[in-house]
């Protein structure tokens, strides 16, 4: 079966869900978009709601 994730990257949240093939959604996270100091830390941010999800 296939999963799917989906990002939300705005200036103040960070969403991510995980949904399946039938676009049902399996899980949700949320957390605050990082101020910086680098891109790197958005990056991580991502992957760490991708993981949370």
């Amino acid at each position: 079966m296939a999963y799917y994730v989906g990002i939300d990257l705005g200036a103040t949240n960070l969403r991510a869900a995980v949904a399946n093939g039938n676009a049902e959604i399996l899980a949700k996270s949320k957390t605050g978009t990082p101020r910086g100091p680098t891109g790197i830390a958005i990056t991580e941010a991502v992957l760490t709601c991708v993981r949370e999800a």
